[in-house]
């Protein structure tokens, strides 16, 4: 059990790792999320016991009352994925989040909000999500949700109204809705949930919509960095020899700098800004970019090595 401060609180995680556990390989993360009355280490030991597989290191952060869609709840999952990162050997590509209750709706915001974070989301007994403009960053991250028939908190019209939702936008979703069962974790269902996650993998995101509602939240969105932008649609699709970047704000950022993965490097990019050419020419590879990249996210899997800046 470890400790982590974020927004001036400090809160407990728990992390279980695989006896077999090495640094020569890297390894999978499950985040796993407390509902209201929960928290991680004690409510962690009580959903998945001793018999979770030994394929993939499992941690259980804190925040109070389950509010991951507040300030504290975000910044909690976000610092302990950094932390994860620094200190065991994290496949960055093979991270998953899942939750019950006000976890399952934190899951649903943290996927909806961050989407580049993760390979597949686990939502257990959630509610509907209030954005619901934000389930567009959803079309293609994999869900398995699952929900009591008999719930009577949160009843499973939510979970069957947000499968349909993702349906809408081509994403296929599982769902196992557990004839009789009330708001359960359904602890039964792990190996089920674990064999369909493992193997999933983080896949590049073209396009996203992004809603700042705090100051808090991140500059960088994924491959965009876009200081005091407000709400954000971005597209980035090949065209030919030419890779098109497509970008809408709220309000003109002050700051504005597009990355590019390194099979993008060396081509020709157009850049569009609210309608307007903001540029178009070569986009050359320098370590600086890799640098920068990686200090604002830490993960070795997403940094870039090219990048135009705007303004």
């Amino acid at each position: 059990i470890k400790t982590i401060k974020t927004e001036g609180r400090a809160d407990r995680y728990a992390v279980y790792v695989p006896k077999g556990y090495t640094p020569k390989k890297s390894w999978p993360l499950h985040i796993s999320l407390h509902g209201g009355g929960g928290n991680g280490p004690a409510t962690c030991q009580r959903r998945w016991g001793d018999d979770w597989p030994k394929k993939f290191i499992l941690v259980c952060p804190t925040t109070p009352g389950g509010r991951w869609w507040s300030p504290q709840g975000e910044a909690t999952v976000l610092a302990v994925y950094r932390r994860m990162m620094r200190d065991y050997r994290i496949n960055t590509d093979m991270v998953t989040v899942g939750g019950l209750s006000n976890g399952g709706t934190g899951t649903l915001h943290l996927a909806t909000k961050f989407p580049w974070l993760w390979a597949a989301v686990v939502p257990r007994c959630p509610a509907r999500f209030a954005f619901e403009q934000w389930y567009d960053n959803m079309s293609k991250l994999p869900a398995f949700l699952i929900h009591g028939a008999r719930d009577s908190q949160i009843v499973p019209s939510n979970s069957q109204w947000i499968v349909q939702r993702l349906k809408e936008l081509g994403n296929e979703p599982r769902y196992i809705e557990v004839p009789g069962g009330g708001h359960d974790f359904f602890s039964e269902l792990n190996p089920k949930a674990v064999k369909w996650f493992l193997p999933k993998k983080r896949k590049h995101t073209s396009s996203f919509s992004y809603n700042r509602v705090r100051g808090s939240d991140p500059d960088m969105i994924y491959w965009l960095s876009a200081k005091g932008a407000g709400d954000i649609k971005a597209s980035m699709k090949r065209k030919g020899k030419t890779t098109v970047v497509h970008i809408t704000t709220s309000r003109n950022p002050r700051h504005l700098k597009v990355y590019f993965p390194k099979n993008r490097v060396s081509r020709n990019a157009r850049i569009i800004l609210n309608g307007k050419v903001v540029y178009a020419g070569r986009m050359p590879a320098s370590a600086r970019h890799v640098l920068e990249s990686f200090a604002a996210t830490g993960d070795l899997r997403r940094v870039f090595s090219g990048a135009v800046t705007i303004r």
